[in-house]
C-alpha cells in the first residue's frame, strides 16, 4: 500500500498556513486595538486639559465681572458720600455765619430798625440756604438730606412728638413703640405771698433776679400804678433775657416760672419786703425745683430731661429713641400714644475679601429739624422757629 506524502504535506502546509494567518490577523487587531485606546487616551487627556481651561477662564471672567461689579458699586457710593460731604460743608458755612451774625448782634448796644431789619433778612437768608441744601441734595433721583434716607418717626398722641432714634440693622416693630408718662415735667417756680402794693412802689422796693451766676435789679418807678409796674416788670424780664417768665394774676402776687422745664434749672429773686417774694428783705429766695418727665417706652422705663423722654444707652432694641411730651398733664391711663418708626438708609459694602453689607441712614438737616433736643430760653423747638 502506497502513501501520497506529497497530498499530505501539501494539506498540512495548507493548515499550517491558514493557522498563520488566523494568528496575524488576530495580533494586527490587538495592536490596532491598542493604538485606538492611545488615541482615545491622548484624546481624552487634550479634550479634560481643554475643559479645565475653559473652567478656569469661566471661573476669572465670573470673578472679573463681579470685581468689576464691586468696583462700580463703591465708586457709586462714594459719589454720594462725596455729595454729602460737600452738602455738609456749605452747611456748616452757613451756620457758622449764623453764629457770627448773632454774636455781632448782641454786641449792638443801640436798637436800629434798619440794622435789625438788615439782621434779621440775613438770617433768614442763611435758614433758606440751609433748607435749600436739605430739599436739593440728591444722587440721581435720591434726595440725601431730606431725611428721607434716615430714620423718621411719627407720633400718634396728643402733645406727643417724635424726636429722634438711631438706625436699627434689625429693623423696627410694625407695631410701634407705646409712650406712657406717669409724671408730666415742670418748670422751676417763685412765688410771692404778699401782693405789690403802691406803697412799695412809692417807697422804692428793689427786686432783684439771679440767673446763671448773673445778676439783675429792678426797680419800679415812683408814681407809676401797680398794673402798669407788674406790665413793665414783664417787658424788663424780656429785654434782659432773663430766662423766666411771670405769671400774670388778678391778686397782684408777683409768681415767677422758669422758662426751660427740669430739675436743671432753677433761679433766685429777693425783695426789700419780705414776703413779696423772698422771705427775708434783700434775701435771694431760690425758686422751687423743677419737675424731669417720667415715663416708659415699650414697657422700659426711661430717663427723664425735661420735657423729653429717651431710651437708656444699654437697651439695644430702643436704639436711644427720644420722644417729647408737651402736655402739663399725666394723660389718661398714662398712654400718652404710639410712636411709629421708618427706616430707609442707604446700603454700602464694607470689608476687603468678604464684602458685607452697612446701612448708613442720612437725618434731616432742614432748619425744622436741627435743634429739636435743644431747650432754650427762648422757647423754640428748631432752628427754624427763630
Amino acid at each position: 500500500m502506497s502513501l501520497n506524502i506529497q497530498s499530505n504535506m501539501s494539506s498540512s502546509a495548507r493548515s499550517l498556513n491558514d493557522q498563520g494567518a488566523f494568528r496575524n490577523s488576530m495580533y494586527q487587531r490587538e495592536e490596532e486595538k491598542k493604538k485606538e485606546k492611545l488615541i482615545n487616551n491622548s484624546k481624552k487627556v487634550v479634550h479634560q486639559d481643554m475643559s479645565d481651561k475653559f473652567q478656569k477662564n469661566d471661573k476669572i471672567r465670573m470673578k472679573k465681572a463681579g470685581l468689576n461689579s464691586e468696583i462700580s458699586i463703591v465708586e457709586e457710593e462714594i459719589s454720594i458720600a462725596q455729595t454729602v460731604e460737600q452738602a455738609l460743608s456749605y452747611t456748616e458755612e452757613s451756620l457758622i455765619q449764623m453764629q457770627e451774625l448773632v454774636h455781632l448782634v448782641a454786641q449792638e448796644t443801640e436798637i436800629n430798625k434798619n440794622l435789625r431789619d438788615a439782621d434779621k433778612a440775613e438770617l433768614e437768608k442763611l435758614i433758606c440756604q440751609i433748607n435749600k441744601i436739605s430739599d436739593e441734595t440728591s444722587y440721581g433721583k435720591n434726595y440725601l438730606l431730606d431725611g428721607s434716607q434716615g430714620v423718621r418717626g411719627v407720633a400718634n398722641g396728643e402733645f406727643l412728638e417724635f424726636v429722634r432714634i438711631n438706625p436699627n440693622p434689625k429693623g423696627v416693630p410694625l407695631m410701634g413703640y407705646e409712650v406712657e408718662v406717669s409724671k408730666v415735667a415742670k418748670s422751676s417756680e417763685l412765688k410771692g405771698t404778699i401782693p405789690l402794693t403802691q406803697q412799695m412802689i412809692d417807697n422804692g422796693e428793689v427786686i432783684t433776679f439771679e440767673t446763671n451766676g448773673i445778676s439783675n435789679r429792678f426797680i419800679p418807678q415812683k408814681g407809676i400804678s401797680v398794673f402798669n409796674t407788674l406790665r413793665r416788670l414783664a417787658e424788663w424780664i424780656s429785654e434782659r433775657e432773663i430766662p423766666i417768665k411771670m405769671i400774670e394774676n388778678t391778686k397782684n402776687i408777683l409768681q415767677f416760672r422758669h422758662l426751660q422745664y427740669g430739675s436743671a434749672y432753677s433761679f433766685g429773686i429777693s425783695s426789700s419786703t419780705p414776703g413779696l417774694i423772698s422771705e427775708k428783705s434783700q434775701k435771694i429766695s431760690i425758686s422751687k425745683p423743677g419737675i424731669d418727665i417720667q415715663g416708659t417706652i415699650n414697657g422700659i422705663p426711661c430717663i427723664g430731661h425735661g420735657q423729653f423722654l429717651s431710651a437708656p444707652d444699654d437697651v439695644e432694641e430702643l436704639r436711644k429713641l427720644t420722644i417729647r411730651y408737651t402736655g402739663d398733664r399725666t394723660p389718661n391711663g398714662e398712654i400718652a400714644g404710639i410712636v411709629s418708626v421708618s427706616q430707609n438708609g442707604f446700603q454700602f459694602l464694607t470689608g476687603n475679601l468678604e464684602s458685607s453689607i452697612e446701612q448708613i441712614c442720612l437725618k434731616s438737616i432742614h432748619a425744622s429739624d436741627l435743634g429739636k433736643e435743644i431747650e432754650n430760653v427762648s422757647g423754640f423747638n428748631s432752628l427754624q422757629d427763630i
